[in-house]
């Protein structure tokens, strides 16, 4: 999704000339279409709620949709590469053709003087940092100089993280905190934390996105806190915690998310569990110390390995059933298939081979000698990428000369850095190789050196790099905000949050065949957003009378709450919450404040444990920052 401080509003446009190609679809209202060369393109913005009862408004997110298909016939146009930016235009401002090519040179040159309000075409790297950060990145402002757009400040270290398919919601497992955090990757901000299990760790969504899975190691006895805790994506409310086995350690689903597998490190076993039931089928014995799990999209099989024995378990993902065990060597690590793709990687780090195993004989076909201690697999379109503990080399093995039996795997290699992974000091279960998108490249978190390479296929080297401004890069995630077909075949779409009323045109631009066009976009103020101009914003006053209390002691603390500029009480307000935590964000707990007094809104709040609270008065996701800049702080002692 495209962030912008300042975006944009849908209207409806009126009928252009036919002189200048532009019509409005009559089925289809508020679409501007354009046609060149046997070509339509069909330009509409749409609330991404869904919402039609009204115009989109500043404020609102919105999906922005260019559908390109044939004029004769109708046909999509698919596997197309388009680029598109929103420019301001002044007051009383036209489109024309010869500025709107003028545009598009300066938008693709980029620089101070040639940059757009909103570029449709980026993708933003997110960094996983070593303390309770994630940095967020704009990896196209130049490598070695990269532009950092925020940082996003969690309840703990991170661990694990999922991004949704819409890329709207990342989420971030924090075992010291003993939650998972939602992160609103149009604002960059934590829009909730959902408290879990013990130590949540390994994180999974569903093929159809319905459930968040946590895989919660617990306090490392055979207890209930060993499973997984499973959230409704919806509201986020948890729906079920099933019991597996100690320190479930991975999960992967079906294709029709009716069935879930999760690997219990600590147990030796793989639970079935019937996702629409939400309840655990059974176990199925894999080892003794089982170390990856994969599931095979092209058989519908659940393959796990286990590091003691060398056996992998196929498992039928239909039938939930064991199907086969293929012997291999002890030390075998993570198991891997390519999305859609019939051969498996398996890497063994005790003895530096990678097995290809064929799905569709549960056997293993290839194997090849790796550099030392191969243990993390990584895919692009083409190639399989093989870290390894002890050195920073990353062999490349191409995906197209895989499969056939006894034949010798070839591999290229390339540097990842100058440090090798076993030398780092915080190691997560994210990955720290993953695909840049839209793109033959791959990004790669190296810690020690404080900087995320990228590695083009095809060249010698690393062909960039940016630094992490000092934090420690634990795992890199990209979250792609590009024009791309995401819902129907030739139809390009992103998402972008609307901001300020004014006039602006979208400029798309098409390399082969040449198409440059500007559409109209028309502003709508939103009413709420111009009452906070005028109105001002909340600020607080917090009272509190001792900032030292004794653990287990009710304490009373309000809030009067004015508006900024008037410094009226504000009365009535709803959506309040306080939220009060031990630090460094090791426990938290909110509280529904009453309206005691106009404008004054308390709570009462027992501190559990000795330390130090920070207490925050929020409004839906938004803080209300108090009047004189601090924060509210005390302290809990011992009685």
């Amino acid at each position: 999704m495209v962030t912008v401080a300042a975006g944009l509003s849908f209207a409806a446009s009126t009928a252009r000339a036919a002189s200048d190609k532009v019509a409005d679809s009559a089925s289809m209202p508020g679409v501007q279409r354009f046609t060149e060369e046997g070509i339509a393109v069909d330009f509409n913005v749409v609330p991404l709620s869904g919402a039609k009862s009204r115009t989109p408004q500043e404020g609102d997110d919105v999906i922005v949709r260019f559908k390109i298909s044939e004029v004769a016939g109708a046909n999509p146009i698919r596997g197309l590469l388009p680029a598109a930016w929103v420019d301001r235009l002044p007051a009383g401002g036209k489109i024309s053709p010869q500025a709107t090519h003028a545009k598009t040179q300066a938008f693709r040159q980029g620089g101070t003087f040639g940059k757009a309000y909103a570029d449709l075409n980026v993708y933003y790297v997110l960094v996983m940092n070593e303390d309770n950060t994630i940095s967020v990145v704009d990896p196209l402002f130049s490598f070695g100089g990269s532009k950092l757009l925020a940082y996003v400040r969690l309840n703990g270290r991170g661990e694990d993280w999922v991004l949704s398919a819409d890329q709207r919601r990342l989420y971030v497992s924090m075992p010291e905190a003993g939650a998972v955090a939602v992160v609103d990757t149009t604002t960059w901000s934590v829009a909730a934390n959902i408290a879990t299990g013990p130590q949540p760790g390994r994180l999974a969504l569903q093929p159809d996105q319905h459930y968040l899975w946590i895989a919660n190691l617990g306090s490392g006895s055979e207890a209930a806190d060993n499973g997984v805790t499973v959230v409704s994506t919806d509201d986020r409310s948890i729906k079920a915690h099933i019991v597996t086995g100690q320190a479930p350690r991975e999960i992967v689903f079906s294709e029709d998310s009716r069935s879930a597998f999760v690997l219990n490190r600590g147990s030796g076993t793989l639970s079935v569990i019937d996702v629409p039931g939400l309840r655990k089928l059974n176990d199925i014995p894999v080892g003794k110390k089982p170390a990856g799990l994969d599931y095979c999209t092209k058989s519908a099989s659940v393959f796990a390995t286990d590091e003691e024995s060398g056996q992998i378990v196929v498992v039928d993902a239909r039938r939930r059933a064991l199907l086969t065990t293929t012997k291999s060597e002890p030390g075998l690590g993570q198991i891997k298939f390519p999305p859609n793709g019939q051969f498996g990687f398996i890497v063994n780090p005790k003895t530096n081979l990678l097995h290809i195993i064929d799905s569709a004989s549960n056997r293993i076909v290839q194997t090849g000698d790796m550099e030392k201690e191969p243990f993390q697999i990584g895919f692009s379109d083409r190639l399989a990428y093989i870290r390894h503990r002890q050195t920073a080399t990353i062999l490349m093995i191409p995906l197209d000369g895989i499969g056939a039996a006894d034949k010798p795997l070839s591999a290229v290699d390339f540097d990842g850095g100058q440090t090798p992974p076993a030398k780092e000091r915080y190691p997560s279960l994210a990955a720290c190789l993953v695909q840049a998108p839209g793109m033959s490249a791959v990004l790669v978190a190296n810690e020690q050196d404080k900087a995320v390479y990228y590695y083009e296929e095809g060249m010698a080297a690393a062909k960039g790099e940016f630094s992490n401004y000092g934090r420690l890069p634990r795992a890199v995630l990209p979250v792609d905000r590009t024009l791309r077909e995401r819902s129907e075949p030739g139809v390009y779409e992103t998402v972008l949050r609307l901001g300020e009323a004014g006039s602006y045109e979208v400029v798309f631009a098409l390399s082969s065949p040449r198409i440059v066009k500007g559409f109209q976009l028309d502003v709508q103020p939103n009413p709420e957003i111009e009452r906070q101009r005028k109105t001002g914003k909340l600020v607080a006053l917090a009272g509190i009378k001792d900032r030292v209390v004794k653990v287990g002691q009710t304490i009373g603390i309000d809030f009067k709450v004015a508006d900024e500029l008037s410094k009226l009480p504000r009365t009535k307000l709803v959506n309040l919450t306080v939220l009060a935590y031990l630090a460094p964000g090791i426990w938290q707990k909110r509280l529904a404040p009453r309206e005691t007094a106009e404008g004054i809104y308390s709570v009462a709040f027992n501190p559990p444990k000795p330390g130090i609270y920070y207490v925050q008065l929020l409004q839906g996701r938004d803080a209300i920052p108090l009047r004189d800049g601090q924060q509210l702080i005390f302290e809990a002692v011992e009685k």
